[in-house]
């Protein structure tokens, strides 16, 4: 889920695993002759980061809904999983696997509103996710100039609104203004 894997933390988590050993292994399902990470994508790219061959990990059989299931477990029940990552899996879900957006709530615990809103963030363009990212711009002000089609319009407001402190009311009212 965490599309944003920062090089600087996967080279201290690398580091962490070299001083004190992997504390916990990865989680894979067999998917043909092959295995499939479920949770732990971070610790093998850490690995990799080492340059070691093998990686300590449980193998589960489950299916695709177990998988699904485990996936947003380990994600979203940690603090760090920021905004534009869950809406990037979300919309990953529903595309690639064939869930429904309320499958995807019923999984994740939060209201068809709170994935729907994810999923506005997936559509939204590349400046506006990075600002998000960023916390430049707040959820609020971002969902209100998504909705804006004019794109040189949408930027401006964007720009001028993270420069200007633009709350969520005000993103609303550009909205209505436009």
């Amino acid at each position: 889920m965490r599309v944003q894997a920062n090089d600087d933390t996967i080279k201290d988590l690398a580091a962490s695993i070299e001083a004190n050993g992997l504390i916990n292994p990865i989680l894979v399902r067999p998917v043909g002759d092959r295995f499939r990470v479920v949770a732990g994508h971070r610790r093998l790219l850490a690995f990799w980061e080492l340059r070691r061959a093998e990686i300590p990990c449980l193998v589960e059989d489950m299916s695709d809904e177990e998988e699904i299931g485990r996936e947003i477990a380990e994600n979203l029940d940690r603090l760090d999983t920021e905004p534009v990552s869950e809406a990037i899996y979300f919309a990953r879900l529903i595309t690639e696997r064939g869930l429904s957006v309320e499958d995807v709530a019923k999984r994740a615990r939060h209201s068809v509103g709170w994935v729907e809103d994810r999923l506005a963030i997936a559509e939204m363009p590349d400046y506006m996710r990075d600002f998000i990212r960023e916390k430049s711009l707040k959820l609020g002000s971002a969902l209100w100039l998504a909705q804006i089609t004019d794109e040189r319009t949408r930027y401006n407001w964007t720009v001028s609104g993270i420069r200007d402190g633009m709350t969520e009311r005000g993103a609303r009212e550009a909205f209505y203004e436009w």
